[in-house]
């Protein structure tokens, strides 16, 4: 039975219902459809800590070679 509802969360049917909640969908082709929650393109933070996150990861990089 657990497995059946989790099957039933990744589906398309599952995620769609999950997208109209305060919780993004886990398959990116379902488009979030809750007022609660911004896109993605619209959470500029997030790119720029991923930069930031880049760079530092290649300055340890290079330390430890």
């Amino acid at each position: 039975m657990l497995k059946s509802f989790i099957d039933f969360l990744i589906s398309d049917e599952g995620q769609k219902i999950v997208a109209e909640t305060s919780t993004r969908p886990v398959n990116t082709s379902i488009k979030n459809t809750s007022e609660f929650i911004k896109p993605f393109e619209e959470i500029k933070v997030a790119l720029r800590r991923y930069s930031l996150l880049c760079r530092t990861q290649k300055r340890m990089a290079r330390k430890m070679d």
